[in-house]
């Protein structure tokens, strides 16, 4: 699987142990901690939710909410994760041109990973035997996007069949085109192209899902688990 005793990752042009061992801590120190995890509420943690929503208009403050934390979501995402590839790659600082490709990129994926978590949630609304469990079907989804998007590794060196669902996450498509785009390699545009499709189909999907959960939610009294 690691092709022999290879030691340069020819596509990343790193070494693969410092490859894997500073993914490994960046990944741990910057994206897993819970501070990290928890700093996009900080401002709006769920009692100050509950106590503004009792007393003025629900859908401002939701919409008020949603553009803060998708704001700070972002930056966040976007920030770590260029921490992260530049130190994959040993890079002080990427060409502007290389940079400008990966906040793109990570933005694209943002957005693209926020419509298909909505759909993954929205699993319960349809399905009555996921009820009793909603989160479960969203956590193994999200252990299999970690597991093919190869943010400890290169993609190259995951199973066949794992390389080959990596595309359908979104969080996977961002990560590559992010690393390709840093060190300016030709196939960037390919992968590019592939995250703005798969951001456009997830919208509409997102959009048409949840106007269905809305009503069938209203009318079997599902309200609990809309996403």
């Amino acid at each position: 699987m690691f092709r022999g005793n290879q030691l340069i990752i020819e596509k990343y042009e790193m070494d693969f142990k410092s490859f894997l061992v500073w993914g490994v801590i960046a990944n741990n120190l910057f994206i897993y901690t819970s501070l990290f995890k928890r700093f996009p509420y900080f401002f709006y943690d769920n009692i100050y939710k509950r106590l503004v929503m009792s007393r003025t208009r629900p859908l401002s403050f939701w919409l008020l909410n949603r553009i803060i934390s998708f704001t700070i979501g972002s930056l966040y995402w976007m920030i770590f994760q260029l921490i992260v590839v530049t130190i994959f790659y040993n890079i002080k600082f990427p060409d502007i041109e290389g940079f400008f490709i990966g906040i793109f990129a990570l933005a694209l994926g943002f957005i693209a990973e926020s419509f298909f978590l909505i759909i993954v949630k929205s699993l319960p609304i349809f399905f009555s035997k996921l009820r009793y469990y909603p989160s479960i079907i969203a956590y193994i989804v999200q252990v299999i996007s970690i597991a093919v998007s190869s943010i400890y590794y290169p993609i190259e060196i995951l199973p066949a069949p794992l390389r080959s669902i990596s595309p359908l996450f979104p969080r996977s498509l961002a990560i590559q085109c992010m690393r390709l785009g840093l060190i300016l390699k030709p196939e960037t545009i390919n992968y590019l192209l592939l995250l703005l499709a798969e951001t456009l189909i997830l919208s509409a999907s997102s959009y048409y899902v949840l106007i269905k959960v809305k009503l069938k939610a209203e009318k079997e009294g599902l309200k609990y688990l809309r996403p």
